[in-house]
């Protein structure tokens, strides 16, 4: 691993407590690492998942605002790789290899323009190397499968960028050996049932809990990118750059969703019309005007879901025989993949209103789908918001008359 060597006399200059700190941190708590720009060349391939693709993502229509689009974009090739004595760390999509990092998130034209991307490990990146902070380090001996990265403990994104890789693992049988599969010590129990529950088939794999703040150098790591794109932060928004290839949707179907589905078609129907509300516990994509717009639709009559609050087989039974859906954009709404054709109004800040992600994978699970949005506090991304009353009325009228523009459906 290489030191980082800077002139300290040009930071005093500065005479900045900033850079100074800076300075402190790249020096004696950072390592320096080169990146790995061409995986499939520089590094072992195990299994490989799919070539190079054009991508179809799709979005929404937002209410008075623009139609639905697509967008095809092209998406990298995809493999499972092998390294010896790899590191990887809580909360980070980094993988070490010596004095070298690859990290999925890297893409040339991007970075130090539109790509600010997000991940507790990173203090600094440029083009060509990354400054990562250290860490207190475990080893594990043999061989290891990493299902850990940035945000893999969320229910969202969990689903759409790290569960496929568990599937694909398990058909390229890479799970019928002993082997250690390292993922978060999450809270959350839908995660662990699934992961639980698939681990079952393989009775040689044995799951490993990670520690906050800590990395894992291993034996013999086996690794993938993650299988859906998102910088989680950026400069500004690409809407190419964030897409979701088939193949990732097709598996976590294939192997989740359609089980379930197919388990409680014949239950009786709970709730025809449901709400999805969103806590105001992180400030981030709230609805300022939220009590109004919950008096009204308490009135018209929807049951209001805490998705959190349900196991998988109660999600797939709500979902699955919804008619008519409302809430506000969040992880919440990625329950929406156990839908069979219900229609959704979705309340999104304006920053958010045009991403692609979730959409994608709900395209084929609704019948119709119609983004409203308002007016941000802010300029982030994840800015607080406000949508009249009235406007959300006109939009909710839409969406029952089946007006809502369906060219792509």
């Amino acid at each position: 691993m290489k030191k980082v060597k800077f002139n300290i006399y040009y930071f005093l200059e500065k005479k900045s407590p900033k850079v100074l700190w800076n300075w402190v941190w790249l020096t004696f708590k950072c390592t320096k690492y080169d990146l790995i720009k061409k995986p499939q060349k520089e590094l072992k391939v195990l299994y490989h998942i799919k070539d190079e693709t054009w991508e179809t993502n799709y979005a929404p229509p937002v209410f008075e605002c623009v139609k639905e689009r697509v967008v095809i974009g092209r998406f990298p090739s995809q493999d499972i790789f092998t390294v010896d004595n790899g590191v990887v760390t809580t909360d980070s999509d980094m993988v070490f290899v010596g004095n070298r990092v690859y990290w999925d998130k890297f893409f040339a034209e991007d970075f130090n323009t539109s790509a600010s991307p997000r991940d507790n490990n990173l203090f600094l990146f440029t083009n060509d190397c990354i400054y990562a902070k250290k860490r207190k380090r475990e080893y594990i001996e043999g061989t290891t499968f990493s299902l850990i990265g940035l945000w893999s403990w969320h229910w969202a994104h969990f689903l759409y960028q790290f569960l496929g890789k568990l599937y694909y693992a398990g058909e390229s049988g890479l799970l019928n050996q002993d082997i250690n599969i390292l993922t978060n010590d999450t809270n959350d129990a839908n995660i662990n049932q699934i992961i639980d529950d698939y681990l079952l088939r393989f009775p040689k794999a044995k799951r490993i809990l990670v520690k906050p703040k800590t990395e894992y150098k291993c034996e013999h790591l086996i690794f993938a990118p993650s299988l859906a794109n998102n910088y989680n932060d950026c400069n500004y928004y690409l809407e190419y750059r964030f897409l979701t290839p088939k193949n990732d949707i097709d598996i976590v179907m294939r192997n989740l969703v359609d089980p379930l589905v197919d388990k409680v078609k014949n239950y009786p129907v709970k709730y025809k019309k449901i709400f999805l509300p969103r806590k105001n516990n992180t400030n981030m994509r709230y609805l300022n005007n939220n009590d109004e717009v919950e008096d009204y639709f308490r009135k018209e009559g929807f049951h209001f879901i805490e998705c959190s609050d349900l196991s998988l087989e109660e999600k797939a039974d709500i979902f699955s025989h919804a008619e008519i859906i409302v809430g506000l954009n969040g992880a919440s709404f990625f329950n929406m993949l156990f839908c069979t054709g219900a229609k959704l109004l979705s309340i999104v800040n304006n920053r958010y209103a045009t991403d692609m992600l979730g959409s994608t994978l709900l395209k084929n699970r609704l019948s119709a789908y119609l983004n409203i949005t308002g007016k941000d506090d802010g300029t982030n991304r994840e800015s607080n918001f406000t949508v009249s009353l009235d406007k959300i009325k006109r939009a909710y009228k839409q969406l029952l008359d089946g007006t809502v523009n369906k060219e792509y459906y």
